[in-house]
């Protein structure tokens, strides 16, 4: 037999292997980068969810204050009190809802705030509806790269 039909693999097969093995990781990479910024995005519409779904709660709990939600504010110090009035349970509840939805750092997934995280609660009418709305920044594909852009989560609820 002759020698040089049967050396095995060239160096050029072996730069070849390299490259192909090269680009498949890099896909994989970006492909990680993707799949982790969809996970982060999607935590944030998680949260939202449940904080709207948590006032909502919240003003059904205290219906004889139903009116007091509307326009609401989260008052600077939680109120203390004994025995609550429901407009005192209103404001406690607005205080506790802002710092969870603002708490920490504005980037602070784990201590469960939203990213420049804004909220408002407003009555549709004079019906039992109301429109709870959470607003955050989050990434958005686009095809110059990404960028971060305001996202919405409005929850209608008939109390």
């Amino acid at each position: 037999m002759n020698k040089r039909l049967s050396g095995g693999f060239t160096l050029w097969e072996v730069l070849v292997t390299l490259i192909i093995t090269s680009i498949g990781f890099l896909g994989l990479g970006a492909l990680q980068l993707v799949s982790m910024k969809n996970v982060n995005n999607s935590n944030y519409r998680t949260l939202a969810t449940m904080y709207a779904h948590d006032m909502a709660e919240r003003i059904r709990a205290n219906r004889s204050a139903q009116a007091i939600y509307n326009g609401i504010s989260a008052p600077a110090d939680r109120p203390i009190c004994n025995s609550c009035s429901p407009t005192q349970i209103a404001q406690i509840d607005a205080f506790e809802w802002e710092t969870l939805i603002t708490q920490g750092d504005s980037d602070d997934l784990a201590n469960g705030s939203l990213p420049n995280g804004e909220w408002s609660i407003s009555r549709v009418g004079a019906s039992s509806f109301f429109e709870i709305t959470i607003t955050w920044d989050e990434q958005i594909s686009s095809n110059d790269g990404g960028s971060v852009g305001e996202q919405n989560y409005i929850l209608r609820v008939q109390i």
